[in-house]
């Protein structure tokens, strides 16, 4: 049975919305604030999340912040009620991880519908492993934290920017997301399956999850095009198998994430000055070394967030 948190202070509405999803055979678990909202979230394991933005204690946005640090919880779709309409909170809510919104007074056909098309995603993404168990199976490959290019912790706050938004600019399906997630969370291994040391033994490593056919695929192609100078051939996205899954769409995926990637150590080397980082992030474009395409969609991401922070 599809587990489902509901995380409102109004027992009312919480109420009403666990006799709805009851209804139609879902197992409720609710939560009055936020604090435990996260308590649940990490406990129960929902396969869905309904927050509410306004919230005692932590708001809804805090916590949906909280679920995507924590690598346990960083998987789960999170879906924020809220009565607010205005576009700068949902800019913000987008920022902060959530998969989407939705406005009070609730649609209940509408939820059930997006609840069902979550649904259907997870259960194609079980048919793979948990992040945390992909994590703690390839954590001997990874190379320390001190020797890594760009840290998990600025990697992982560029992605929960910007990664999402990416990913619904360019109208990729759901799934995108979390397959993004999963490469961030070991990009690490992009260099280290270069390096002859050890190479077969990641390969082989990585044959054992059912990931493995389009995670291997994504993390050679970050590697190799970050590598490419001016004057080299430009190769396009290529996987070993390519009936594993649509190549088009985890080239989609792969360019994104060196996308980030390169933008997160341009951010790094700038000391966060992100107008840097992104003029050196389109040399690399030009260069041959990233989609210059997806490039300019996270500059205008970059820009339109640095706009609010200067209204704000």
């Amino acid at each position: 049975m599809s587990k489902i948190l509901i995380a409102d202070d109004n027992e009312q509405n919480s109420g009403i919305l666990q006799d709805v999803l009851e209804s139609f055979s879902y197992d409720v678990v609710l939560a009055a604030s936020g604090d435990e909202a996260l308590y649940l979230a990490k406990e129960e394991k929902p396969d869905i999340i309904l927050l509410d933005v306004m919230m005692p204690g932590l708001s809804g946005y805090e916590v949906c912040q909280k679920i995507r640090q924590n690598p346990s919880t960083s998987h789960m779709p999170v879906v924020l009620l809220t009565a607010l309409s205005e576009v700068e909170d949902r800019i913000h809510g987008y920022n902060v991880g959530a998969d989407i919104f939705m406005t009070k007074p609730i649609n209940y056909k509408e939820l059930m519908a997006m609840i069902k098309k979550f649904l259907k995603e997870k259960g194609d993404l079980d048919l793979r492993e948990p992040l945390d168990k992909v994590v703690n199976f390839l954590s001997d490959f990874l190379p320390p934290a001190g020797k890594q290019e760009v840290s998990g912790e600025l990697f992982l706050a560029v992605e929960q920017k910007y990664g999402r938004q990416m990913i619904h600019a360019l109208q990729l399906p759901d799934k995108a997301a979390r397959y993004l997630d999963i490469a961030i969370r070991v990009q690490g291994l992009s260099r280290c399956i270069q390096e002859d040391k050890g190479k077969g033994k990641i390969k082989k490593a990585l044959s054992e999850l059912q990931m493995g056919k389009w995670l291997l695929p994504i993390l050679t192609y970050t590697e190799k095009k970050s590598q490419l100078s001016q004057k080299e051939e430009q190769k396009g996205f290529c996987p070993d198998n390519d009936n594993s899954e649509d190549a088009e769409f985890l080239g989609k995926v792969a360019e994104i994430f060196l996308v980030l990637k390169t933008y997160a150590e341009f951010y790094k080397d700038h000391k966060g000055n992100r107008s840097d980082a992104l003029t050196d992030l389109r040399r690399a474009a030009k260069a041959g070394q990233c989609n210059p395409l997806i490039v300019e969609q996270l500059a205008e991401i970059v820009k339109n967030r640095m706009l609010l922070e200067d209204l704000q």
